[in-house]
């Protein structure tokens, strides 16, 4: 059935003034919803990073007792070792941090190591999600 008037017509589908202000309506949600949950995700890999860095602590300590010495490099746990069962004490994942950087692995010694995260932006310093993330700051057990 086809309408009487043109009018009617006319009001078959949206105008562009109100699709205009239904974008602007989903924008302005965007602008207020978005960083909040940018937030969140920094707060979490934060989070994940000093898990990861918790666990990785966890791995060079086995690995101490087993060689009676620190891996030279956080390569050192990727190889097999027979001391492990022909096993390697670490998979790739366990040496990176939530951003998928590698951890800086600062040796000291034949027992003393600290572990750092660079941050979001993989390079030293920053704030925020950029800042280092360090094992000695989180005074984590092994030091």
């Amino acid at each position: 059935m086809e309408p009487k008037h043109p009018r009617d017509r006319a009001r078959q589908g949206f105008t562009l003034i109100e699709i205009m202000v239904v974008i602007a309506i989903i924008g302005l949600i965007a602008t207020l919803v978005v960083p909040g949950v940018m937030n969140r995700l920094d707060e979490a890999n934060i989070s994940a990073t000093k898990v990861k860095m918790s666990s990785l602590k966890q791995v060079i300590s086995s690995y101490r007792l087993a060689h009676n010495k620190i891996p030279d490099t956080l390569q050192d746990l990727l190889q097999e070792d027979q001391k492990n069962f022909g096993d390697p004490w670490a998979e790739l994942n366990t040496i990176r941090d939530a951003w998928d950087n590698e951890f800086v692995y600062d040796r000291s010694g034949t027992r003393k190591f600290e572990l750092i995260s660079l941050g979001a932006d993989g390079l030293e310093g920053g704030e925020g999600p950029d800042a280092d993330i360090s094992s000695k700051d989180n005074s984590m057990p092994g030091q």
